[in-house]
């Protein structure tokens, strides 16, 4: 049976460093298993293909796991007899292009998401490079989006949530650019949950919001790290006017929902004895192969 494995594509943004790749292939990552939300997280199985690099994060949960269960017996639950030091082990293949600076990466919740990944490499700088460099994943928009965006004449208002806003003040968009008020009223709030913010045009029409400012608080917006916080995350949401004079309609434009999303098939299997390596690696290149050109027109 055929499963479907998601990918998303993200930016990566690297201070400190001469490039993203020499991080990639420094065969010393394999020497470390981080801790993450009471889980183990390692990066394995490096290649280095020419125009790409790809790999493969493997989370190991080995606490909190749940028993065994026969259904329709209330009373029958038993442990997983899994060996001491042992766990489930949760993958997600990933490809980096070099050209592009550019991750792609299979989507699996009981693994990692973005802020994962960018944990990872920011512990792995304190560890192994002594805080050398410094990485920020951020969201790439899918063509609808960013099309959608550049066809507003007119933005009524735009919203936004900033989850976990005290590691958003950690980032560079919290000290410059466009986000800076937003990193002041974190301040003098000491808000620690999250801080939503409004900004609506002027009823009268006399004053609109300036496009060139929205586009900037957009930009900087889609390098926050997107963490998740119980059900609260971060959001974007821009109202606005599109169309002619003889046909004009209201746009409303999610842009952490619109994001660019692929996806790849692969065998399902009902008791997994591998992480299936060379399908997740083949599966994320057919992706690339089909999507790179759409890729580079985005960014």
């Amino acid at each position: 049976m055929q499963q479907s494995r998601k990918v998303f594509s993200s930016l990566v943004d690297f201070q400190g460093a001469p490039n993203f790749e020499s991080i990639l292939l420094s065969p010393n990552l394999r020497q470390y298993v981080l801790p993450y939300k009471n889980k183990q997280i390692e990066l394995s199985h490096v290649t280095d293909e020419g125009d790409y690099i790809t790999g493969l994060f493997v989370t190991t949960q080995t606490k909190d796991i749940a028993p065994i269960h026969l259904p329709g017996d209330e009373e029958d639950y038993s442990a997983v007899p899994i060996e001491n030091g042992k766990g489930f082990a949760y993958p997600n293949v990933i490809l980096y292009i070099k050209s592009l600076r550019v991750l792609l990466w299979e989507v699996n919740r009981n693994g990692l998401l973005e802020s994962g990944i960018e944990y990872y490499f920011n512990t792995v700088s304190e560890l192994l490079f002594n805080a050398s460099f410094e990485i920020s994943i951020a969201p790439i928009m899918n063509l609808e989006a960013s099309t959608r965006l550049n066809r507003l004449f007119e933005m009524d208002s735009i919203e936004l949530q900033i989850a976990q806003p005290l590691t958003f003040l950690r980032g560079e968009a919290g000290r410059e650019g466009a986000m800076n008020d937003i990193s002041r009223v974190v301040n003098e709030t000491n808000a620690t949950q999250s801080v939503s913010i409004k900004l609506v045009a002027d009823k009268t029409g006399l004053n609109k919001l300036n496009p060139v400012g929205i586009r900037n608080i957009v930009r900087d917006f889609l390098r926050l790290p997107h963490i998740d916080h119980g059900r609260v995350k971060n959001k974007l949401v821009i109202v606005g006017k599109s169309g002619d004079d003889d046909s004009i309609v209201e746009e409303t434009i999610n842009f952490v929902a619109d994001r660019l999303e692929k996806s790849f098939k692969i065998t399902k299997l009902e008791i997994a004895p591998h992480i299936q390596i060379n399908e997740r690696k083949e599966g994320i290149r057919l992706v690339y192969l089909e999507s790179v050109h759409l890729i580079r027109s985005l960014i």
